[in-house]
């Protein structure tokens, strides 16, 4: 929980966004009650793609349709998850084409 709360307290200062992260992400590590488990993992993948890091947000994302695929968190999550694979699709195969044509 004290972690939770670290995240609360840097939540607003610029230059600790990458602490704000990594500690979203922490948090969703241990075992909690599956809707407490949910909410983790709301909030990190939320802040993940905040910040256009799709690839963690795209994890939060699967690991919250892995837990529970029905219900008000599907619905919500399930256009979002879509939604990054198609961004990170879209930007890795960019990126192979570059590398073709180099």
């Amino acid at each position: 929980m004290s972690m939770e709360l670290e995240r609360r307290k840097i939540q607003t200062d610029d230059s600790q966004i990458k602490r704000n992260l990594e500690l979203a992400a922490y948090f969703t590590k241990p075992l909690l009650e599956r809707p407490h488990r949910q909410l983790t993992l709301l909030n990190a993948m939320r802040l993940a793609a905040k910040h256009k890091n799709f690839v963690h947000a795209t994890h939060f994302a699967d690991r919250v349709l892995a837990n529970n695929s029905t219900g008000k968190n599907a619905d919500l999550v399930c256009p979002l998850f879509r939604g990054y694979s198609r961004i990170l699709n879209t930007n890795s195969s960019a990126g192979k084409k570059r590398q073709i044509e180099v």
